[in-house]
């Protein structure tokens, strides 16, 4: 399991993660839609697979209700739990696929525009939908390198993401009374949690007549120990990626995560300092992810890594416990080297999400309505209904143009409201970010996707997290990154690097896949390392069997392959 396998996690708790590329403001015509507004045409009901979402019809709620008003469509959202690849293969093998699906990956896109399935987006977009070559002019160059043709046969969802520039990073979760007993410390590098952690414990032996655990993770789960604990090597100038290769954006070239980076082995080094400190919890190695969620929901654990969309319903549990000065909030963390070759931290901004591509296939009853529903949604208008919801309602707008959610909006996103269906269809589990909501900025710098806007998430922050910060100087939920002292940060585009992946069946993609699951399966036996000397030894061994393993011919094929890839968009992009 990869970083993919943890974006399924996040989103199956909150769909609404997932948003639509807008590099440029949005033209407010309508292009062909008056037609569409203006004439009354039959009902046109489209069935959308969403993998992890909940069964629900759009005319349940007022956006799907705006949309039936001005299209005559509605849209039935179909949650999907099994294989969804398989899914997608199977329907394609009887050609039974509905009018409008989501892909998931390059390699399903392919096959689908090679069997003849998929409805030619360019050609529709230029009779229907002029405003949707406008607004994602900068993010089809990306899309069209999604099949051999290099024609533009989908655009992607959550694309632009620039979630990470508005939103907490996946750093360590502490419990912040700690902090405040000790009279809220710097931490940032290992000798600094590790301090925190042991002195906590020290001071907080018991937690409702249990043992005080020091750090749980349900390392358990592929995805936790063989993606989530490797990942404090992308703390510092790498961008985060899945597998055994790393990108330098410097040298604008592949590396090798384990050989040819500084900071995986030290960041490997850390679990096992907190293991042998008697930090981490014992238990970790045989937890699944949820059964440590249970022991922070009381506030049995002192921290956690990495899993912040799992903080709201353990901070809301812990406030219904009256135990809010336990709360949990996010801290930087970077290792000491990374620290000393003074490394920026790097914000990734996804330019093409492939997993979740939105195609309309051959067996659409009306192609051009569902373009001209599109080219409505790449305008003012339909990004503020699909992103804000209803103007007055979900939000108020001043006379710059800034939106403002309303504390109604604010209750529902945060579980402070009764009403849970406040806010169904704008941005949370019932959302139409397929139909081209972005995630992007408008012209006022503010995201077309609510949940990402930076002003909304401090909205969000409750009075325990702002006390906390405070005290850091803080006042912002991105402040501990983009305004910390301690070190620089830098955006990081990788819409390229990222699009590279191995042929299916080749040499390289085996070599990968046994080395990806021998370095796992090496994790916890390196973690648990009884000594400095024990774990050097035991890293020597792992080294020499992983370098063993040939890892200079998939980062070759790596490297080729973004040759490939670089000079393929230059082509399109023209």
């Amino acid at each position: 399991m990869g970083l993919k396998k943890i974006w399924e996690i996040v989103l199956a708790v909150s769909v609404a993660a997932v948003s639509l590329p807008g590099c440029s403001s949005p033209s407010t015509s309508g292009g062909s839609l008056t037609t569409a507004q203006n004439t009354k045409q039959e009902d046109y009901t489209i069935e959308y697979l969403l993998p992890g979402a909940k069964d629900s019809k759009s005319t349940d709620n007022d956006i799907g209700k705006e949309i039936y008003k001005k299209f005559g469509i509605k849209i039935n959202i179909v949650g999907y739990a099994g294989n969804y690849e398989e899914k997608c293969a199977t329907m394609l093998a009887g050609g039974n696929y509905p009018d409008l699906l989501q892909l998931q990956g390059n390699a399903m896109v392919s096959k689908y525009a090679k069997a003849g399935a998929l409805q030619d987006i360019g050609e529709l977009a230029k009779q229907y939908a002029p405003n949707f070559l406008t607004f994602y002019k900068d993010s089809i160059p990306y899309w069209k390198l999604e099949n051999d043709e290099h024609k533009l046969y989908n655009w992607c969802a959550n694309t632009p993401d620039i979630e990470a520039l508005t939103s907490p990073r996946f750093d360590m979760i502490i419990r912040s009374d700690i902090l405040e007993q000790q009279g809220w410390p710097q931490v940032l590098d290992e000798d600094s949690y590790v301090k925190l952690l042991k002195t906590g414990l020290q001071q907080n032996p018991k937690a409702d007549g249990n043992d005080t655990l020091g750090c749980v993770m349900g390392a358990s789960e592929d995805w936790v120990i063989g993606d989530v604990m490797q990942q404090l090597y992308a703390h510092g100038k790498y961008p985060e990626l899945s597998g055994i290769v790393a990108w330098d954006d410097d040298q604008k070239e592949f590396v090798d995560q384990v050989l040819d980076t500084i900071s995986f082995k030290a960041g490997i080094k850390f679990w096992n300092r907190l293991y042998r400190e008697q930090i981490l919890d014992p238990e970790c190695f045989t937890d699944t992810d949820a059964v440590a969620q249970q022991k922070l929901n009381n506030g049995r654990a002192l921290s956690t890594f990495y899993v912040t969309w799992e903080m709201g319903n353990v901070n809301n549990n812990l406030k219904k416990l009256n135990k809010s000065k336990m709360e949990y909030v996010t801290m930087p963390i970077m290792l000491k080297e990374q620290i000393d070759a003074k490394q920026k931290r790097v914000i990734p901004i996804t330019d093409s999400y492939a997993h979740q591509s939105v195609v309309i296939t051959k067996n659409a009853k009306h192609a051009d309505r569902i373009m001209q529903l599109v080219n409505w949604v790449c305008t003012d208008e339909g990004q503020a209904l699909l992103g804000w919801g209803i103007k007055g309602k979900h939000y108020t707008v001043d006379s710059k143009g800034i939106k403002t959610p309303t504390k109604q909006f604010i209750d529902c996103a945060t579980g402070a409201s009764a009403d849970t269906h406040f806010n169904d269809g704008v941005s949370t589990d019932i959302s139409y970010y397929f139909l081209g909501l972005s995630s992007g900025f408008d012209k006022n710098g503010q995201c077309y996707n609510v949940l990402h806007d930076e002003s909304v998430q401090d909205a969000q922050m409750d009075d325990r997290l702002k006390e906390v910060y405070s005290h850091y100087g803080w006042k912002n939920v991105t402040d501990p990154w983009k305004n910390n002292d301690l070190f620089g940060f830098k955006e990081v585009h990788t819409g390229l690097f990222s699009a590279v992946s191995l042929a299916t069946g080749s040499q390289e993609a085996a070599a990968e896949t046994k080395l990806k699951e021998f370095k796992t399966k090496q994790m916890a036996s390196l973690i648990m390392s009884k000594s400095d000397a024990d774990f050097e030894a035991n890293w020597a061994k792992f080294a020499q069997t992983y370098q063993s393993m040939s890892p200079d011919i998939i980062k070759k094929a790596y490297n080729d392959g973004y040759s490939k890839i670089k000079g393929e968009y230059d082509s399109v992009a023209k």
